[in-house]
């Protein structure tokens, strides 16, 4: 599986506690490393220092986000192609993200539609679909969440 990138505050009830795991991993690794953080998944000032710090030994830009190079000299292993490589907050098997597209592909017909009448590119549309409502998933089921009209 692969690593999100991580940064100040991920894991937070308020940013993102769906990264809560990624930064636990984290914060162990960095313990293993010689760190002393408590483990709880929030990626606060000290994982932040603790970052920069293996970062700046490890001669990688401490910038204090846990990107493909970070991920890989805490694991000990081969650095990513960097031409191959997609930085995201989440996971390539995200099931979240799966869900999502997934639930995208059925408005694929409407979405070209309105890029074509508009101008927009797609990724304008699919951003906003995402973002918005997660492609209807986030939403209550029925007319109270979608907008349809009830008989």
């Amino acid at each position: 599986m692969g690593h999100p990138v991580l940064r100040l505050f991920d894991g937070s009830d308020n940013t993102s506690p769906e990264l809560r795991e990624d930064v636990r991993a984290l914060q162990t690794l960095l313990n293993q490393d010689g760190a002393s953080l408590t483990v709880d998944g929030i990626f606060g000032r000290d994982t932040e220092s603790a970052v920069r710090r293996f970062q700046n030994e490890h001669g990688l830009a401490d910038d204090g986000i846990v990107g493909p190079l970070t991920w890989s000299a805490l694991m000990g292993t081969p650095s990513p192609d960097p031409t191959k490589t997609f930085l995201t907050t989440f996971p390539v098997d995200d099931p979240s993200l799966t869900a999502q597209l997934a639930k995208a592909t059925e408005f694929k017909a409407f979405i070209e539609s309105a890029c074509a009448q508009t101008g927009f590119q797609t990724a304008l549309i699919g951003g906003i679909g995402s973002r918005e409502s997660h492609w209807g998933l986030a939403l209550p089921a029925g007319p109270a969440g979608t907008g349809d009209f009830a008989q």
